[in-house]
């Protein structure tokens, strides 16, 4: 701890963390994704991932889909300091990465980490 926040970064999960398969499995991580974020936390940025996948429709925080990313972030180490649940409304956030968002930088149908960080950081 002990770093001086420079603001909190909202993180989709899906097509922006993880590239997925069919229906809600997960195939793997978006290229230099875990990289980016590894270097936005040591910067002192806080990072909060934000999923439909808690959302009811997909069995909420009790379902697979849920359970399944809670898992992978874990296992794959994604460096990250909470998950929202969806139950206070949108995250207030310096940032927002998302493969839907409007303008985002994205390469081969998924967010460009690298273009993502550099726009971050100023560069």
């Amino acid at each position: 701890m002990g770093q001086t926040k420079l603001g909190r970064i909202c993180v989709d999960f899906d097509e922006t963390i993880v590239l997925r398969g069919t229906g809600l499995s997960i195939k793997s991580v978006v290229p230099h994704c875990k990289e980016a974020l590894h270097l936005l936390k040591v910067k002192g940025y806080e990072i909060v991932v934000a999923s439909c996948r808690t959302n009811k429709r997909f069995g909420g925080k009790e379902g697979k889909g849920h359970k399944d990313m809670f898992e992978f972030l874990k296992t794959n180490n994604i460096q990250h300091d909470h998950v929202d649940d969806g139950t206070k409304g949108k995250v207030v956030a310096t940032f927002y990465v998302d493969d839907r968002g409007v303008g985002m930088p994205m390469k081969d149908g998924h967010v460009n980490w690298r273009k993502v960080y550099n726009i971050i950081i100023g560069e």
